[in-house]
C-alpha cells in the first residue's frame, strides 16, 4: 500500500480515524497519508445555514479554509508522532462538492485505501460521517470505517461474513492485503440459501475458484451461523476478539446490510471493530 486517503471534518470521530490510519502505517508499507478537507459551500447552505455543514462559524469560503488549516495544524503533531518513520503527511482542501472532491483525488492521487470515522449516535454534527454510506457504496477502492472509540492495536484476526449469494466473491478479501499481512481469516457463513460446500485449505468452503486466491493464508477457519446477518455478526463479535470485519458485495449479504445507515451504526457503535467495505464498482460516484 502506498497511499491512504482520509476525508476529514475535524469532528472527534474523523480525527480518531486519522489517528488510527497513522498508527496503521507502522504495520504496512504505506508511504503517504493524505487528509482531505472539504470547503465547498453549497447554494442551499448559503441561503439556509445548518449545523450539518461544518464549520458553522466561518461565513466565507476563505474563512472556512483558514479554519480547516488551523484545525489541521492542531492535530498534525500527534499524527506525525504516530506515523511510521518515512511516511509523508499531506493536507488538501477542496472547494468541490464532497463526492466530486473524492472522485478527483482518487483519480489523481491513486490511493489504495479510504479511511473514514463513523459518527452514528454522536451529538457532534459530522458532515463527512453523514455521507459515509454514500462514499462507501460509490468508492472503487476499499473503505475502512473506524468506530469513534476504536484504537489501532494490530490486526491479527479478521471476520468475513458471507452467505450463498456472495460466496463466489470471497476472493475480494485479498484486496485487504494492501494494509494487513495475512491475518487469521474467519469465514462466517450466515443464514442463506443452501449451497454445496467444497472443502478448502483450513476448512474454507467457498469452492475451487478461491483456492489460488487464499493459498498464502496459513490460518483459515470456517464457521456457520443459523442467525440473520446482523444477529449472526453481533453474536460472533461479542465472543471473539476480531480486529476487523470485512464486508464483500452480494445481494442480501452482510455488505447489502452494512451499506444501510442503521445497520452500520449498529455494528460500529456497539463494538470497537472497524469495518472494511469492499466494492465491485468500476467508477466512483456511479
Amino acid at each position: 500500500m502506498k497511499k491512504i486517503l482520509i476525508p476529514i471534518d475535524f469532528t472527534p470521530s474523523a480525527v480518531n480515524a486519522a489517528k488510527y490510519a497513522a498508527a496503521l502505517t507502522n504495520d504496512s508499507d504505506a508511504r503517504e497519508i493524505v487528509l482531505m478537507a472539504n470547503a465547498h459551500v453549497s447554494q442551499f447552505e448559503q441561503f439556509f445555514p445548518s449545523p450539518d455543514f461544518l464549520p458553522a462559524q466561518p461565513d466565507s469560503q476563505e474563512e472556512r479554509e483558514d479554519w480547516l488549516m488551523n484545525e489541521f495544524e492542531q492535530i498534525r503533531p500527534d499524527l506525525k508522532k504516530a506515523l511510521k518513520d518515512g511516511v509523508e503527511l499531506y493536507f488538501k482542501i477542496s472547494r468541490l462538492p464532497l463526492l466530486s472532491s473524492l472522485q478527483e483525488l482518487v483519480e489523481h492521487e491513486s490511493p489504495d485505501l479510504i479511511v473514514m470515522g463513523s459518527n452514528f449516535n454522536d451529538e457532534t454534527a459530522a458532515y463527512i460521517g453523514d455521507h459515509l454510506i454514500k462514499i462507501a457504496k460509490a468508492s472503487t477502492i476499499p473503505v475502512l470505517i473506524i468506530p469513534k472509540k476504536a484504537s489501532y492495536e494490530g490486526i491479527r484476526e479478521v471476520l468475513v461474513p458471507y452467505n450463498s449469494n456472495n460466496a463466489n466473491r470471497l476472493e475480494l478479501v485479498t484486496k485487504a492485503d494492501v494494509f494487513i499481512n495475512k491475518p487469521q481469516l474467519i469465514f462466517l457463513k450466515l443464514k442463506g440459501e443452501q449451497d454445496d460446500l467444497v472443502e478448502l485449505k483450513g476448512g474454507l468452503d467457498t469452492g475451487q475458484k478461491n483456492n489460488a486466491a487464499f493459498k498464502d493464508y496459513h490460518d483459515i477457519r470456517n464457521l456457520n451461523s443459523d442467525q440473520e446477518p446482523l444477529e449472526g455478526i453481533r453474536s460472533f463479535i461479542s465472543d471473539h476478539p476480531s480486529q476487523l470485519i470485512i464486508a464483500i458485495p452480494g445481494e442480501h449479504g452482510f455488505f447489502y446490510h452494512v451499506t444501510h445507515h442503521s445497520v452500520t451504526a449498529e455494528i460500529t457503535e456497539n463494538s470497537n471493530i472497524p469495518v472494511l467495505i469492499l466494492n465491485a464498482n468500476t467508477g466512483f460516484g456511479g
